[in-house]
């Protein structure tokens, strides 16, 4: 390690910038996705079924990639590269030297590996969760599309 102990910290915060804002979109737009979704195919206030739980999953992950793409970018030319001394600096020295269109560069290939990925996450998340919790799982799914009460049968 020619930078020293503290050099390993200089990735993670590019990587913690890009986490944070993907983990929210990607979950938050999950349960638009969800509540769509269970409106369109008629299992609303219900879990959804395999494939359209896969399909809100995808999208999810396809929406946060798209909104925080040129970050994951960023994080992987400060991971491989030590000229940068931080995020702003990568901003700032690509669209200088290589233009604007490289923070793009690599987006089709993420977004194609992405669809599959948070596809199967988020199905198996949501069908582990409805096999664990079993009827409670179907009342809290009512009580989240009915802006938190919850309707006793």
């Amino acid at each position: 390690m020619k930078d020293g102990f503290l050099s390993l910290w200089r990735v993670n915060s590019a990587t913690m910038v890009r986490v944070i804002p993907y983990a929210a979109i990607q979950f938050c737009s999950h349960d638009q996705y969800k509540g769509i979704l269970g409106r369109y195919y008629g299992f609303q206030g219900k879990a959804l079924p395999p494939f359209p739980r896969f399909l809100a999953g995808s999208l999810a992950g396809t929406t946060a990639v798209m909104l925080t793409y040129p970050l994951d970018m960023v994080q992987a030319r400060m991971a491989v590269t030590p000229r940068y001394s931080n995020i702003v600096h990568v901003f700032v020295r690509i669209t200088q030297e290589e233009g604007i269109k490289t923070l793009d560069r690599g987006f089709c290939p993420t977004i194609l590996g992405v669809i599959p990925y948070s596809g199967i996450t988020f199905f198996t998340y949501e069908t582990l969760k409805k096999l664990h919790a079993g009827p409670q799982y179907e009342l809290d799914q009512r009580a989240n599309r009915c802006g938190g009460q919850r309707h006793h049968l």
